[in-house]
């Protein structure tokens, strides 16, 4: 979903409520003032959004997961639902010493029931509801003071409810019982809104600072010009094996709503107000980031856990080595030269640290003190990433960043400054001054838009080169104009030099996943590409279908490819 509506009287009425009619293909926006609006859903700019009703005291609505029901609460204390057409099916009654303050609302992913929290006698309740004829279902075991914020995880078993402090996020079940939590440690901060993807891997959070500051900012004066810019902050996090990973955070500009895609569940759309009107930011959700030495990357908040496979498996959360950040990290990358395992970073408040082994990915000798072969500061046994700032404007976000060679990073940007959205690659040189110290200075900044001759095409991916030997990177590009059956979209995969892209072979479908097979001195010979529909292309041909991850080993003279299947069978190629 993808619009911009410009509509001047439309953006001067607060929107606090967003949910989208698949049938209908429209999004239906809901203001303070109860006029309910409908917005194309589908790439269109809009002048003037279409006015379909209005309801007295609205304070909460949302869409069943299949299109065909709404919910809307009203300040009157009613549950009403509607169907496509805005004919009324059912109407029940919130309950006793019902306020009028906004009313959450969130279905389940199958849309058999839907939850609501809403204000009663000075604390909210948390009640579920079955779709036919809004019985009521159960009450929520929740503390005295829970905030607005609900969500239920689309395949049902955990229904997300916020502290109101923004300390914290308790965990229901349909039954209302309490079954764990989310500790954020953000007392200062409150909850806006939490957001589950399509597939029950991520949490979405959006927090809004109390004082009109972004996290880990220094108090500061608010202009009345721009008096929600950066206060709001997104937060992505997933959990593994029992412990929740702050996995991306960004501050953003206000008010703002997310949403996340139903067709791709790694890809997130933040709504809020840039310049003129609603612009959206999408997220492409990275895994977890291995080296050719097999040492494994993962993110935590602003703690870079790391754990070399080649001397021991250890289970998560639990680590070789820990490296911190002093900020949350948006994006990472890592890679090997000469022995070295290097990884880069970009952190939250646009900072890039960077971190390098000693020889053969050895780490370990990291927790007595900083070896003088590696790239870290260390004391006391916590080890810390160097650090330089980025020079980029507010509007630019980093969606990836990979090595573009041993000292050079490059860096996929969303840039929203005219606007409309233009991607760049963005590449910075690294050098070290007096005392170790990083800078990272800007080399090189282009504009896609130029390469790619035309608006309809995007990057999806963008990763090293293999080998270390040659600066350069490898680019899956989708092209949103063509697309063929069953894969969708058809993609490409470049090289990229720095000045031009060299086309390698074509995939069908979204590739977000990407690996190099062969480097040499006219670029990449072949690669290994992954669909979103789990096909693995060789080259642009296809190998294989229903696979769950790959790999590439290169020993010898011509690479390995490692992938498994659904089935949970390894296979192998040469």
């Amino acid at each position: 979903m993808d619009a911009t509506v410009r509509d001047s009287e439309f953006d001067k009425d607060e929107v606090f409520a967003m949910a989208e009619w698949k049938e209908k293909e429209k999004v239906l926006v809901g203001h303070r003032s109860g006029l309910l609006y409908e917005c194309p859903s589908h790439g269109q700019e809009v002048e003037e959004p279409e006015l379909v009703g209005q309801v007295p005291g609205l304070c909460g609505l949302a869409t069943s997961p299949d299109g065909e029901h709404m919910v809307i609460a009203t300040g009157q204390g009613k549950l009403i639902q509607l169907n496509s057409e805005y004919e009324v099916l059912a109407e029940v009654e919130l309950g006793e010493g019902f306020e009028k303050m906004p009313v959450t609302i969130t279905w389940r992913g199958d849309g058999k029931f839907v939850a609501t929290s809403s204000s009663h006698g000075g604390s909210r309740a948390i009640k579920v509801w079955e779709r036919d004829g809004l019985v009521h279902h159960s009450d929520g075991e929740v503390d005295s003071r829970v905030g607005e914020a609900l969500s239920w995880e689309p395949r049902g078993g955990l229904l997300a409810v916020a502290a109101e402090e923004g300390g914290a996020v308790q965990m229901l079940e349909r039954n209302g019982l309490r079954r764990g939590g989310l500790v954020l440690q953000q007392s200062q901060y409150i909850i806006q809104q939490l957001c589950w993807n399509a597939d029950s891997e991520i949490l979405g959070v959006l927090l809004e600072h109390k004082d009109g500051m972004g996290v880990g900012d220094a108090p500061r004066q608010v202009e009345d010009d721009v008096p929600f810019r950066q206060k709001m902050v997104v937060q992505l996090w997933h959990r593994c094996n029992h412990h929740w990973y702050l996995k991306w955070q960004e501050p953003i500009g206000g008010p703002a709503q997310l949403l996340w895609d139903d067709t791709d569940a790694k890809t997130l759309h933040i709504f809020s107000r840039v310049e003129e009107g609603w612009t959206s930011i999408k997220f492409v959700w990275d895994d977890a980031t291995v080296t050719q030495l097999g040492t494994t990357v993962t993110t935590d908040g602003s703690t870079l856990l790391l754990n070399s496979f080649m001397k021991a498996i250890i289970p998560p959360p639990m680590c070789n080595v820990a490296i911190l950040c002093r900020a949350p990290i948006t994006a990472v990358c890592a890679s090997t030269f000469a022995d070295q395992e290097c990884i880069a970073a970009v952190l939250s408040s646009k900072v890039l640290a960077i971190a390098i082994s000693e020889a053969c990915g050895n780490w370990n000798t990291l927790l007595a003190d900083a070896s003088e072969g590696s790239l870290v500061d260390a004391v006391d046994g916590v080890v810390h990433a160097k650090e330089a700032t980025l020079e980029l404007p507010k509007q630019w976000f980093v969606r990836q960043v990979s090595w573009q060679g041993p000292q050079k990073v490059l860096l996929l940007v969303d840039d929203f400054s005219t606007g409309a959205l233009c991607e760049r690659l963005v590449s910075f040189e690294i050098s070290w001054g007096d005392s170790s110290t990083m800078m990272a200075d800007m080399v090189q900044n282009t504009c896609l838009n130029d390469i790619l001759g035309c608006t309809g095409k995007t990057v999806a991916r963008v990763t090293s080169m293999a080998g270390g030997d040659s600066d350069g990177v490898l680019i899956s590009i989708v092209d949103k104009r063509q697309k063929n059956s069953p894969g969708g979209h058809l993609s490409s995969v470049a090289s990229f030099d720095g000045s031009q892209l060299l086309e390698l072979g074509k995939c069908r479908g979204c590739c977000h996943w990407l690996l190099p097979l062969k480097a040499d001195r006219n670029g990449l010979a072949s690669f290994a590409a992954r669909s979103a529909d789990r096909e693995l292309f060789i080259g642009g041909e296809l190998v294989a279908s229903n696979v769950r991850s790959f790999g590439c080993h290169f020993a010898g003279e011509e690479p390995t490819v490692l992938y498994v299947t659904g089935d949970n069978v390894l296979h192998s190629l040469r």
